[in-house]
């Protein structure tokens, strides 16, 4: 049997991120190269900078767009740009998106920590 559970959550940390419209954005699929550099001019904790980190000529395989974000998040964390939650939890969202046709779709949604066995 599956088993779906609380987790202790990574999340900005509501004391020094203010307004989580300044530091997030439309899923990673829909940011192409012009959005990427909005985002990452926007604020100096942008998720972007972490999910879709700018790539440099200079790169190889101990520099990159990969590295610097492991870096960017541990920083992050000392900082205590990120915070995790002590206490287990599920996480409830709500994502509103635009219809082609007009009006909006909203989805809700729950995260969680799902544990899969096998049959």
């Amino acid at each position: 049997m599956q088993e779906f559970a609380p987790f202790c959550g990574l999340r900005y940390n509501p004391e020094k991120i203010l307004n989580l419209s300044e530091v997030v954005s439309v899923p990673y699929d829909q940011i192409g190269p012009e959005l990427q550099e909005t985002c990452h001019s926007r604020h100096p904790n942008h998720y972007v900078r972490l999910i879709l980190g700018k790539t440099s000529p200079l790169d190889f395989t101990f520099s990159n767009a990969h590295t610097r974000a492991r870096d960017l998040l541990r920083s992050w964390r000392a900082e205590g740009i990120l915070i995790q939650d002590r206490i287990p939890s599920f996480y409830l969202y709500e994502q509103d998106f635009p219809l082609p046709q007009g009006g909006k779709l909203v989805r809700k949604g729950i995260i969680g920590r799902l544990k899969l066995h096998p049959p």
